[in-house]
This record gives C-alpha cells, structure tokens and sequence, in this order.
C-alpha cells in the first residue's frame, strides 16, 4: 500500500492538499503493516505456510519439537504425520515421502516380503531422512520390510568455451630505394589450439 494508492480514492482537489499527503503517507505505512500482520494469520492455518505456530502444529500430533531443525524439516514433519493418518496404503506411503523429495515410486515385492521407495530429487537430501524412515515404519503393515533407493539429479548449465591462438611475424628489410611494392595474397587456415607463423620479405636481390 501507498500513499498514491489511497490518493487514488479520494476527490481530485486533494492532489495538493500537503495534509492529505502527510496523512495519506501515515496512513499507507499502517495499513502495510495490518495488511503484512493479516497474512501471517492466515499462513498459520497451513502447514506448507505456518511459522510462528509451528509448535501448536507439533503439539497437536504428538511432534516433540526441535528447535535445531530448519522450519522446512519441521513442517515436513507435521505434512507427514497429517498424510499418515488412516489405512495402509500404498498411495499414504508414497504421500508420506513426497514430503521429503520431489518424485516418489513405491515398487512392490510380495514374493519378498518388502516394498522399495525410489526417492528422486533434484535438490539432493537436505532434510533428515530419519524422520522418514520413522513415518514409514508407522504407517507400513508391521510384516513389511522398507527398502530405499534414493537418485539426487541436478539441473546445471554448463558452457564450455574454446578459441585458436595464431600470431605472425612478417619482417621487411630495409633497402637503398625508397619504394618497395609487394603483390601476394596468404591464405591461412589453422585449426589447432595454437599456432604460428614467420614471413619474412626480402626485397630482389638481398641475401
């Protein structure tokens, strides 16, 4: 909010009105400030947003709080705690591991007695994985075995640059006339990294 902002709203006459500035720009400050202190509100009643609430959050599931932990790994916490909730399945499994990583396959293995969750970020594994692998086990028929695969893929630019350096040295003589005219024409095409050349030009007649 700004003081042109609420301008904007009032008669025409007030555009150079020194009072209704100086009010307008108080005013513009204030609102900024409800405007900043009604979002946070709202963000507190979200788990992806909440930060000044985040302990109510763990308190209501049973989250002991840690406050050497990011506010993302604490949140992640929270997010799957609230998607464990409920039947076993292999879809909440999956929906408890999404809170970590960007891309999560969970791959079946009833001959064996395990299932495999293939983790695959593109932001390595900054969050404490424990906190998984205890949401798993909670959520997970007691009779399975967990098994992990985890991928870290990074997206980077990389520009690779080369060029050629040549030189030439081309050397003339001096001689008695006054005048000396040449006529040629050189072709030069080098490819490798490095190269160079020496011409030298000796007028008719020197040794």
């Amino acid at each position: 909010m700004d003081s042109k902002t609420l301008l904007g709203y009032m008669p025409k006459y007030y555009v150079n009105s020194k009072v209704i500035s100086n009010l307008n720009t108080t005013n513009a400050k204030e609102l900024t400030i409800f405007k900043a202190k009604i979002e946070s509100t709202l963000n507190q009643f979200f788990t992806d947003t909440t930060d000044t609430m985040i302990e109510r959050w763990e308190a209501e599931f049973g989250i002991l709080s840690n406050t050497n932990l990011t506010l993302t790994q604490r949140r992640n916490k929270v997010l799957a705690k609230i998607r464990g909730r409920g039947v076993s399945t292999i879809s909440a499994i999956k929906s408890i591991a999404q809170s970590y990583v960007d891309t999560v396959n969970v791959i079946e293995n009833n001959p064996d007695y395990s299932f495999l969750l293939d983790l695959v970020s593109s932001s390595g594994f900054p969050y404490i994985l424990s906190d998984l692998y205890s949401s798993v086990e909670e959520m997970k028929p007691a009779h399975l075995k967990a098994n992990y695969k985890m991928t870290s893929k990074t997206c980077d630019s990389l520009t690779i640059r080369t060029f050629l350096l040549c030189g030439e040295e081309i050397m003339v003589y001096p001689y008695q006339t006054r005048e000396i005219e040449t006529n040629g024409k050189i072709n030069i095409a080098l490819g490798q990294s490095q190269g160079a050349e020496i011409i030298t030009i000796s007028p008719k007649g020197a040794i």
